[in-house]
């Protein structure tokens, strides 16, 4: 309701009261309140820290930037560069955006980095941050070789196919026509792909097993098998938590506390989305532990918790199919029927429909639902593990793999079949013409997900192995490189932007086709505009630190080892 802002909670109250008596409503059943927004919400002390940071982080991003953009320039037009002879010193100032530049040993010319480690891996440090070249890396198109360009086009689909489903999921608490949509918009059958595509989390899962197995493999391969485990596995879990963490924690560092200042409105949550303002959930999302809690901070990082807990499970399955095949698939097999049977039983115990639309007319079965069996690890390994399998596949063929073409037709025809059962099967259900029993629905809830990623790992597959006609190359369009490597950001975001939209709105939204196609274009366009700048701030510099960490460290203890061998222990002791 929409008054004066002179209006108090008081007279407010007395007018619903009045009206209510008018209308012969009874007012002992229902309790009629009134609460007023404010209208100027101070600044705490939280949001001051978010803002500082935020300040201070765009600030060294702009240094960074200059910084680049200069000695690019430099570069260019001989700058501050002088060539001379082996004896004479040299200042090189060129900056390359791949690499640290590094000259071949007794070449005339020596970089700033190689004389003074410290003074090279400070001014790589800035240079992580700059957007110039963060930006070209993001947006360019060129593809390297050996890369599953399929895997692209499936990442993008995938990812707005994400926001769809939660466009339409949280728009519920702001539909003015709920009941006409409800009864009569969802019974076609078109709607289905719209209710059912939470299956598309599952397509994730299976390409990130896909691709961790086939990466793994080959690395295995090159090194033929000949690794020091002990470092090997600690740099290959690093890098994971590394790759995902940084941009996770400062995002939720920056929109926790700022997002109740941002907008305003009837709909508005002053206090924020997050429940005490993750105060004591933080780090929950921090050791990706946050499916294993029904309170939790950014409830859709789910997806991140179980990904990382898949990954961490993972090389106890690559690394013996990599020695022995069959001991890889018993183990793998072996997980995956423990999973079916969990969720079987999770499903029988909870009485789970097979529609997620169905749980929304209990509140008590949605959140057995969704805290019991949707955001656990061990009923969402399924296709996780099926993925692995099928970059076993593409390992072992070398993505070289000639298919009958008959047999290719067919192959397709059946995962096409199943993915349709999957999307489009449980309409008769949803509107009341059949009523599945319960093993019905135990049984879709244990095996749909991983059928669904043997049919999405069938698409990589074939695509990669030559056999995917039109479709590998609509998916393998250069147009979706750049999009695909905003993914992780998307998925972060958009959350974040569809809650915004609508606690922003001044009147609920009258729903309908029209409505929900503009809705998400705007969404779609506004979660990429965001993806891009969370991916220069955050994503893309954290990946350069990666590498900066490591090659300054690696230099660092060569200089040391070299130090050592020259002075003697005896002498760099004495020194010491």
């Amino acid at each position: 309701m929409c008054v004066s802002e002179n209006c108090s909670e008081k007279v407010l109250n007395k007018i619903i009261d009045q009206a209510m008596s008018m209308l012969l409503i009874n007012t002992t059943s229902i309790k009629p309140h009134a609460t007023c927004q404010k209208n100027h919400l101070e600044f705490d002390g939280k949001a001051v820290a978010a803002l500082m940071f935020a300040g201070v982080f765009a600030l060294l991003v702009t240094i960074s930037t200059i910084l680049d953009v200069l000695s690019t320039w430099m570069a260019k037009n001989d700058i501050f560069q002088k060539t001379t002879s082996t004896n004479v010193e040299v200042l090189h100032y060129a900056h390359k955006i791949n690499s640290e530049e590094t000259p071949l040993l007794g070449s005339p010319t020596t970089s700033v980095a190689q004389k003074n480690p410290a003074s090279g891996c400070l001014m790589n440090f800035f240079l992580a941050f700059s957007v110039y070249s963060n930006g070209k890396k993001i947006l360019s198109t060129k593809k390297t070789a050996g890369t599953l360009g399929a895997v692209n086009g499936v990442r993008v689909l995938s990812i707005s196919w994400v926001i769809l489903g939660h466009i339409f999921a949280f728009i519920i608490g702001v539909v003015s026509n709920v009941g006409y949509f409800y009864t009569v918009d969802l019974k076609r059958r078109s709607y289905q792909a719209i209710l059912n595509a939470f299956v598309s989390v599952d397509s994730f899962f299976l390409l990130s097993g896909l691709l961790v197995s086939y990466l793994l493999l080959k690395e295995l391969r090159r090194n033929e098998g000949n690794i020091k485990w002990l470092p090997f596995i600690a740099k290959f879990y690093f890098h994971r938590y590394w790759r995902l963490t940084p941009s996770l924690m400062l995002l939720m560092f920056v929109y926790v506390p700022l997002f109740p200042y941002i907008s305003d409105g009837p709909f508005w949550p002053q206090k924020g989305l997050e429940q005490g303002q993750c105060n004591k959930t933080w780090w929950y999302n921090m050791l990706y532990i946050n499916n294993f809690f029904n309170e939790e901070c950014m409830a859709w990082t789910w997806y991140l918790a179980n990904d990382m807990q898949f990954f961490i499970l993972s090389p106890f399955i690559i690394i013996p199919l990599y020695y022995s095949k069959f001991l890889g698939w018993i183990i793998g097999g072996m997980i995956l029927l423990g999973s079916w049977i969990a969720t079987g039983i999770i499903s029988n115990k909870y009485q789970l429909p097979a529609s997620q639309l169905e749980q929304l007319t209990s509140p008590s079965m949605g959140l057995h639902y969704f805290n019991d069996y949707y955001i656990k690890p061990y009923c969402r390994v399924g296709p996780y593990i099926v993925g692995i399998f099928c970059g076993y596949f593409l390992y072992k063929t070398d993505c070289k793999l000639k298919i009958n073409k008959v047999l290719n037709i067919f192959i397709w025809m059946v995962a096409a079949t199943l993915a349709c059962l999957i999307v489009y099967g449980l309409y008769d259900d949803v509107n009341g013409y059949v009523h599945l029993s319960q093993s019905v629905k135990d049984l879709y809830n244990t095996t749909h997900r991983t059928v669904w990623g043997a049919c999405v790992g069938w698409v990589v597959f074939a695509c990669a192995t030559g056999n995917g006609g039109f479709i590998n190359t609509l998916l393998s369009w250069s147009f979706f490189t750049p999009l695909a490597r905003l993914t992780y950001c998307a998925y972060l975001i958009h959350p974040i932007l569809i809650y915004a939209y609508y606690s922003s709105l001044r009147t609920p939204l009258y729903m309908d086709d029209s409505t929900l196609a503009v809705v998400f274009s705007g969404i779609m366009v506004l979660t990429y505009m965001f993806a891009f700048v969370l991916s220069l701030a955050f994503e893309a510099p954290m990946l350069s630190l990666e590498k900066l960490i490591f090659n300054c460290l690696s230099l660092i203890l060569k200089r040391w080892r070299r130090y050592w061998y020259i002075r003697g222990p005896s002498e760099v002791k004495h020194h010491e």
